[in-house]
């Protein structure tokens, strides 16, 4: 129904707001009935999700008719289907804890754990952040490397790295949450340093070396981290800290994006690359010094 820029802008807006507002809840439902299984199956939910829509979204916006609207006419009829599902849940959450389920809290962080949940929402930033990094960059990639203009291509290639990564998450449950974190980090570097030298030499083998590092390393990364908060947060406030935790990783993916776009306008794309990604990979590094610092308290699950 948007006809002009501040429209898609508002709906945007709705979509994240929507995100928001579903994700500590959803989460803290996960954490109570599955327990360490809800921390695998709360990141995993998140990139396999992100890892279909591109798909999906590029198959149907390149191949079906009404490219601009199919798309979403589909998402809103999928998004009715788990809602109907998740008012019995909601109940019998309500009821087992005694209290309104729809009360609205702040966020409050009023627990001994701080340092280890900013180092946990550090990880989790910076895996998240360099997947927008790999979203933003991938249609590029696609077209300089390839020169392709298609957007089920890019869709592929975006669910290609977003299905590795949901596959590492599921391989991490056999690991403690200090090694999945480590791994995470590292492979995160790895495949920063792959994107930065897939472009002058024009490689699209580089690039996909970086699609599986990156994938590798944000799956990783992520449900190291979800599992830390899960070890950390007191049952009772698991909802409080879970929005806390998502909201540092929205602020910090949409913040990532804007400061890339402003290097590309500025200095041009190599170097908001070159640049950008340095970034990471010094912040990175900062994050495995802390990670070797409280290695002894996040070694156990």
């Amino acid at each position: 129904m948007a006809g002009n820029a501040p429209e898609l802008f508002l709906a945007r807006a709705m979509q994240g707001l929507a995100s928001g507002a579903i994700s500590g809840p959803a989460g803290a439902l996960l954490f109570h009935y599955r327990g360490k299984t809800g921390a695998i199956l709360t990141s995993f939910s998140t990139s396999s999700g992100i890892a279909v829509g591109p798909l999906l979204g590029g198959f149907m916006a390149e191949y079906l008719p009404f490219p601009l609207k199919l798309v979403y006419i589909i998402s809103l009829i999928i998004t009715i289907i788990p809602f109907i599902f998740i008012i019995p849940v909601i109940n019998r959450f309500r009821i087992d804890n005694n209290h309104n389920v729809f009360k609205f809290h702040f966020p409050k962080l009023d627990m001994e754990a701080k340092n280890l949940f900013i180092l946990s929402a550090a990880t989790a930033s910076i895996a998240w952040s360099i997947t927008v990094f790999y979203l933003s960059l991938s249609p590029f990639y696609i077209i300089e490397l390839l020169n392709i203009s298609n957007i089920a291509i890019t869709g592929l290639l975006v669910f290609l790295m977003l299905v590795i990564s949901s596959i590492m998450q599921i391989l991490s449950m056999k690991i403690n949450i200090f090694n999945s974190l480590t791994i995470g980090i590292i492979s995160i570097i790895i495949g920063i340093i792959l994107i930065i030298v897939s472009l002058p030499f024009k490689s699209i083998l580089i690039f996909s070396a970086a699609t599986i590092t990156i994938g590798i390393g944000g799956g990783f990364a992520f449900t190291g981290a979800t599992r830390g908060i899960r070890t950390i947060a007191p049952p009772l406030r698991m909802g409080n800290v879970l929005s806390n935790y998502y909201m540092i990783l929205y602020f910090c993916m949409g913040f990532s994006d804007i400061i890339l776009g402003l290097i590309d306008n500025m200095l041009g794309l190599f170097n908001g690359i070159l640049y950008y990604g340095s970034s990471l990979i010094i912040i990175s590094l900062v994050i495995i010094i802390f990670l070797y610092r409280h290695r002894m308290k996040i070694i156990i699950d």
